[in-house]
């Protein structure tokens, strides 16, 4: 008897002191503590910054280009417009809130049987081929923030370098200069 009254003895100081959980009125459920706010990590980045115009030209595409879609900051790698370059490509930052690896879809055209995770730099990507023509790469930031790496090739026939592997280099050079988590 006197094991249970020290027992509710201490149960009703760490309630007191607000060690306990807190439980709400006239329920049994636990309140939770609201999580952390949200720092984005990839606000300062340039997203062509993060692939040097040699580099680039080591992968068969022109110096980036600043663009913009809404809150996606993107860079493009498609040369002007009287180039009509068969191979193309993108980077595309997106600061979310939720567009993490939990919120990931395949895009429209995934062929779903390809596609792969893989691990580049520390950081965890899903690969998407879309087809023969067209690929794209999703680097995860964190629960709330992305980049995806796009790559299409839009010339007759078949592209001279598979479009996934000309994405999976450019992952290589982008990813070590990537904030971590």
């Amino acid at each position: 008897m006197n094991m249970i009254r020290s027992l509710l003895a201490l149960g009703a100081v760490l309630a007191v002191v607000g060690c306990a959980p807190a439980v709400l009125r006239g329920t049994s459920e636990t309140a939770s503590v609201p999580p952390p706010p949200r720092v984005p990590v990839l606000k300062p980045v340039d997203p062509c910054l993060l692939l040097k115009p040699d580099e680039a030209a080591s992968v068969g595409l022109p110096a980036g280009r600043s663009n913009k879609l809404a809150d996606l900051r993107i860079c493009d790698f498609d040369g002007t417009p009287e180039e009509r370059r068969e191979l193309t490509g993108a980077i595309t930052l997106d600061e979310g809130p939720g567009k993490g690896a939990d919120d990931l879809r395949p895009p429209p055209g995934a062929i779903e049987s390809a596609i792969t995770n893989e691990n580049v730099a520390g950081f965890a990507t899903t690969v998407f081929p879309q087809d023969h023509q067209h690929c794209l790469i999703h680097i995860d930031i964190n629960t709330d923030e992305n980049v995806t790496v796009q790559t299409a090739f839009w010339g007759k026939g078949q592209a001279p370098e598979p479009v996934c592997d000309v994405a999976r280099k450019m992952v290589k050079f982008i990813a070590p200069r990537l904030p971590k988590k």
